[in-house]
């Protein structure tokens, strides 16, 4: 609907997004991200993993 309007937001430069991602705090996970690929792939239902 907004693109109807004309109204697209700006996206940022890869720089200017390396910039803002760089400022963020790390993000500490549970389990590996070759541990969570697996839960997924080798799910029943991918949609209720608990």
């Amino acid at each position: 609907m907004l693109s109807e309007a004309g109204y697209e937001p700006e996206k940022p430069t890869v720089s200017e997004w390396l910039d803002d991602v760089s400022r963020d705090d790390p993000v500490e996970l549970y389990e590996s991200s070759t541990a969570t690929i697996r839960r997924f792939r080798d799910a029943d239902n991918p949609r209720d993993l608990g």
